[in-house]
This record gives structure tokens, C-alpha cells and sequence, in this order.
């Protein structure tokens, strides 16, 4: 008779996330920020400013860690570059066109509403529980009648003159 041993886990541990290293994040903060004039860089020359061969570059830009440093710097940037709006838009309403005032009041009021009800739908987990057989459906918009378009037959009625 034989024996099978019983299978077992790996004993490596996961390995963690490694640090990126600091060039490589001088260049992806290039890349969100762009340079001193605020001109675009592209991944290439972000990298060659930065001292990084472009390839290497690349291949860090597949790892999760880089996905996620540039996500985060993209997020803070537009965080920065957004904290003025209000400054913005209040030099707008003051101004002198007065449909442009309008719009910026607007648009302020609108800021006020969605930072109060920021997280009022967001997702939660959880179950919903259903009581009864019966699941609710939206009702459908009104069906518009079709028409019909296509030409009636053309009557055809050949007379033939007299000889």
C-alpha cells in the first residue's frame, strides 16, 4: 500500500513590494509634474534627465509598485493644482461678465454640495435582503408608435395609343 504524503505550503514568505529606487521616482514625478516651464515629459526623456536607461524605465513602469507611486503623484498633483479653484472662480463671479458670474456661483455652490455628500454613495459591502418572489424592474419608457416608411407600388396602367 502506498503513502502519499500530504501536500504542503511553500515555505517562502511573499516577497514584499521593492522600494523604487530614487531615480526612478525623480522620473515619474517628471512625468506627472512635467519640467520647470511645465511642459510635458514624456517616460524617455523623464528617464534620461533623471539618469535611467529608457528601458529600464519601461520595465519599471510594468511593476505594480511604479503604477502605484505614479497614480498617487498623479492624485496629490491634481490635489495641489486644484486647491486654487475657489480663489479662481470667486475672481470670476467678481468680474465684469455677468454670465461667467453666474456659471462660477454656480459652480462654487456645486463644489459645496459634493464635498458634503462626498461619501453618500459610495459602495459599502454588504447583502440586501429580498422578501417576497417577486424583483422590482424599472418601468420602461413609452414605446413611440412606428412609421412606416416605405413608398406605396407605383400603379402602372399602360395605355397604348391608336394606330
Amino acid at each position: 500500500m502506498s503513502v502519499v504524503a500530504p501536500l504542503a505550503a511553500s515555505s517562502r514568505e511573499p516577497q514584499k513590494p521593492r522600494r523604487l529606487p530614487k531615480p526612478i521616482r525623480n522620473a515619474l514625478v517628471l512625468m506627472v509634474r512635467g519640467d520647470e516651464d511645465g511642459r510635458v515629459i514624456d517616460f524617455i526623456a523623464a528617464a534620461k534627465r533623471c539618469g535611467v536607461a529608457p528601458d529600464v524605465m519601461r520595465r519599471w513602469l510594468d511593476r505594480g509598485e511604479a503604477r502605484q507611486f505614479l497614480r498617487n503623484e498623479r492624485q496629490a498633483w491634481r490635489a495641489a493644482i486644484c486647491a486654487a479653484n475657489e480663489i479662481a472662480l470667486r475672481k470670476i463671479r467678481d468680474g465684469e461678465n455677468a454670465m461667467a458670474s453666474v456659471r462660477a456661483v454656480q459652480v462654487l455652490e456645486q463644489l459645496d454640495t459634493e464635498q458634503r455628500h462626498a461619501g453618500a454613495f459610495a459602495p459599502v459591502a454588504g447583502f440586501c435582503i429580498v422578501i417576497g418572489d417577486k424583483v422590482w424592474t424599472p418601468p420602461s419608457p413609452p414605446q413611440k408608435p412606428t412609421i412606416d416608411v416605405t413608398p406605396a407600388p407605383a400603379e402602372t396602367s399602360i395605355e397604348r395609343p391608336p394606330r
